[in-house]
C-alpha cells in the first residue's frame, strides 16, 4: 500500500457508471486501489465480474477483482439491465476478454483479510447492492474498526429510480442496506438528489472522446454504445452516480456532509427498499450516516473532467 495515499476497496457491480467510477479512482493520484470486489446488482455477478475484469486489463491495471455475492441476503435478485444494457455495459463489447485479474476466493473473506493484515483503516467504496458488505461486518464485527468509512452509492431522500421510492442498489438488497447502516460504521450516503443534481452532458463526454487517455475513450466508447451520444439533444443529461461518490472521498471540500440517522424499509408494498432520512427538527434519532450532498456540481464536473482525461 502507498502510505501517501488512501488505501480503498471498490465494491461493485459494473455497470456504466462503475465503469467511470472505476477509471476515476484508477487515475485519481489521492487513491490507493487496493482490489475490486463484484456483486450482483445491475446484471448477474458473472457478468459484473467479468466487466471489471475487462476494464481492468484493457488499461493494463494489475488491480485484482474477488467475486462476491450472487444475490442478496434473503429474497430474489432483481437487475437494472433497462438502465445498463443486457451485459451492464449498454451493448459495448471489449475486443477480447481479461481474465488475469480475477482472483480465486471469496470477495468477502478477501475483504476480511486486507482488513486484518492493513496497518491504516480501509476506506470501502460500495457502489453496488450492500450484500458484500453486510457478509462482512455479519461474519467478522470485530474488524468494523478497521474500515475507515464506507461510502455508499445508495438510496433517495426525495424519490427513487427502480421505483418511485427506492433507489436500485438499496431495494437489491434492503435487509443488506439495514444491516450495514446500523453497523457503527462511519458510513457515507450519497444519494440519487445528489447524483442527480450532479449531471453530466455532452461536452463532457466529447472531451472524453478527444484527449488522448484511453481510459476516457472507452468511457465514451461504452455510453455511446447505449445512447449514440452524437444523437442527442445538447441539453441532455447523463448521469455518472458512482463516480460522484468516489469523489465525496478524493474532493470532500465540493461536498457537505450532514449527520443523520436512516433507516430502511423492508417490507413495505410499495415502498420496499426506500431509505428514510430522519430529518425532524426535534425528536431525531441518533445519527448512524452522514447524508452528502453539494452545490457545486458545475466544479465537479470539471474535476471529474480534469482526472479522466489526464494520463
Amino acid at each position: 500500500m502507498n502510505e501517501h495515499k488512501i488505501p480503498v476497496i471498490i465494491d461493485c457491480d459494473p455497470g456504466i457508471d462503475d465503469s467511470f467510477a472505476i477509471y476515476f479512482a484508477l487515475n485519481s493520484s489521492m487513491l490507493d486501489v487496493i482490489s475490486i470486489v463484484s456483486v450482483a446488482g445491475n446484471v448477474p455477478l458473472s457478468m459484473t465480474t467479468s466487466n471489471a475484469c475487462n476494464l481492468l486489463g484493457l488499461v493494463n491495471s494489475n488491480v485484482p477483482v474477488f467475486a462476491g455475492s450472487d444475490g442478496p441476503l434473503i429474497g430474489d435478485a432483481i437487475e437494472a439491465k433497462y438502465a445498463h444494457g443486457v451485459n451492464g455495459l449498454g451493448g459495448y463489447v471489449f475486443k477480447k476478454e481479461y481474465t488475469n485479474n480475477l482472483q480465486q476466493g471469496n470477495g468477502i473473506e478477501h475483504m476480511a483479510r486486507i482488513l486484518k493484515s492493513s496497518e491504516q483503516p480501509i476506506t470501502i467504496f460500495a457502489i453496488g447492492p450492500l450484500t458484500n458488505i453486510a457478509k462482512l461486518v455479519l461474519a467478522y464485527p470485530d474488524l468494523v474498526g478497521k474500515i475507515d468509512q464506507v461510502v455508499v452509492m445508495g438510496g433517495g431522500v426525495i424519490k427513487g429510480n427502480y421505483s418511485s421510492s427506492a433507489e436500485f442498489n438499496i431495494v437489491a438488497d434492503p435487509l443488506a442496506a439495514k444491516v450495514v447502516f446500523d453497523a457503527g460504521l462511519t458510513c457515507k450516503i450519497v444519494p440519487l438528489d445528489t447524483t442527480e443534481y450532479c449531471y453530466f452532458d455532452k461536452e463532457f463526454l466529447q472531451a472524453l472522446n478527444q484527449s488522448s487517455s484511453l481510459k476516457a475513450k472507452t468511457l465514451y466508447d461504452i455510453v455511446n454504445a447505449k445512447h449514440n451520444i452524437e444523437s442527442k439533444e445538447e441539453d441532455s443529461k447523463f448521469y455518472f452516480h458512482d463516480m460522484v461518490t468516489v469523489m465525496a472521498v478524493t474532493n470532500p471540500q465540493l461536498f457537505e456532509f450532514t449527520p443523520l440517522h436512516v433507516d430502511v424499509e423492508l417490507d413495505g408494498k410499495i415502498t420496499k427498499g426506500q431509505t428514510v432520512f430522519d430529518q425532524r427538527s426535534f425528536n431525531r434519532q441518533e445519527p448512524n450516516s452522514l447524508l452528502v450532498t453539494t452545490k457545486l456540481r458545475e466544479e465537479i464536473v470539471a474535476v471529474a473532467s480534469e482526472v479522466l482525461t489526464n494520463e
